[in-house]
C-alpha cells in the first residue's frame, strides 16, 4: 500500500482510525492487519488491505475464476485494451483520462474490476502517476497484483479491496476520484455517489465514466431467468445521472459522450447469465466531471 493513501483510511463501520499490525516493506503496508479503535480487524494481504466483510452481490470474483483469466490472458488484453485510448483521438473517456493523468494528485478508482477502470490508461499517460485502483471483489485485485509481477510492471500502483457504498476513507481526503462504470456496477449508485462526496476533498474532483444497462434486454433477461425486473432492476432507471449528482450535492462541471456497445461475458454477472442463453444487453453512458457544490 502506497505510503499517500495510508493515511486517509478509517474503519468503515464505526469511522474510527485505524493502526497496522505486522510486516512493512520500504515503510509500507505488507501483510498483517488494520486494527481499529473501535475493535474490528481488517486484514491485509500483500499489501492490499481488504474491507470486505461478507460477499458484496455484484463482486462475485472467486479466486478460482481470477486464475482463469490470468491464465487465458484476460488481465493482458485488459491492460492492452485500456492503454488504447492514448489512439482514441477525442473520445470523452481519453479526455477524462488526460484530465485527471494532468492534475498530478493520488487518484483512486473505483470498482476498477478485471477490466481495469481508468487504472491503465492513467499509468501510460503518466508512468509517475500515484493511483489506488479497488473493487469489492478483493481477488480481482491480488489478479493485477499477479499480473505486474509477473510482468515486471513496477509503477507507483497498489490496491484496496473496498465496497464503493461504504468507503473506508477519511472525510475530505480523496482529491481524484475515477470510475469507468465502477459507480453504474454497484446495486445503489446513489449511496455510492454519496460516498464518493463525503470522502472528495473540498478541491477535488470526479471522473465518472457512467452508463446504464438499457431496459429492454434486462427485461427479457429477467423474464428468460425468472426474475422479477423491478424488484432486481427497476432502482437502476428511478433517477438519472445528474439527478444523483444533483442528490448528493455534487456539480457537474463538464459532460462529454461516452459509448453504447454491446456487452459481453466478463462485463458483470448479468452480462455473463444473458451471454448463456443467447440475450444481448446493452451499456451506453456519458462521462461526467463533477466537484462538490460551493
Amino acid at each position: 500500500m502506497l505510503e499517500e493513501f495510508q493515511k486517509i483510511f478509517i474503519d468503515p463501520v464505526d469511522y474510527s482510525p485505524l493502526s497496522f499490525e505486522g510486516e512493512r516493506k520500504n515503510g509500507r503496508w505488507y501483510n498483517g492487519c488494520l486494527r481499529s479503535s473501535g475493535g474490528e480487524i481488517w486484514p491485509v494481504r500483500e499489501g492490499i488491505p481488504d474491507f470486505i466483510r461478507t460477499e458484496v452481490p455484484s463482486a462475485t470474483w472467486t479466486n478460482e475464476r481470477i486464475k482463469d483469466l490470468l491464465a487465458n490472458g484476460i488481465y493482458e488484453r485488459n491492460w492492452r485494451n485500456g492503454r488504447r485510448v492514448l489512439t482514441e483521438g477525442d473520445s470523452g473517456f481519453a479526455e477524462a483520462c488526460r484530465d485527471a493523468a494532468d492534475r498530478g494528485r493520488p487518484i483512486i478508482d473505483i470498482a476498477s474490476g478485471p477490466g481495469g477502470g481508468f487504472m491503465p490508461a492513467l499509468l501510460v499517460l503518466n508512468p509517475g502517476a500515484v493511483v489506488m485502483a479497488s473493487d469489492a471483489g478483493t481477488p480481482v485485485l491480488h489478479g493485477w497484483k499477479e499480473y505486474f509481477d509477473s510482468q515486471g510492471i513496477t509503477l507507483s500502483i497498489c490496491f484496496a479491496g473496498f465496497d464503493a457504498m461504504k468507503m473506508p476513507m477519511a472525510p475530505n481526503s480523496v482529491e481524484v476520484i475515477t470510475s469507468a462504470v465502477g459507480f453504474s456496477s454497484v446495486s445503489e449508485p446513489l449511496i455510492a455517489f454519496r460516498e464518493a462526496a463525503r470522502v472528495l476533498a473540498d478541491d477535488g474532483i470526479i471522473y465518472a465514466a457512467e452508463a446504464k444497462m438499457e431496459r429492454e434486454g434486462l427485461k427479457v433477461l429477467s423474464s428468460k431467468m425468472g426474475w422479477d425486473f423491478e424488484e432486481k432492476f427497476g432502482h437502476r432507471f428511478k433517477m438519472s445521472f445528474p439527478e444523483f449528482f444533483d442528490e448528493c450535492g455534487l456539480k457537474v462541471l463538464k459532460e462529454r459522450p461516452y459509448f453504447r456497445r454491446k456487452m459481453g461475458p466478463d462485463d458483470n454477472e448479468y452480462a455473463e447469465a444473458a451471454h448463456k442463453i443467447g440475450v444481448e444487453l446493452w451499456l451506453g453512458g456519458n462521462v461526467y466531471w463533477l466537484a462538490k457544490e460551493d
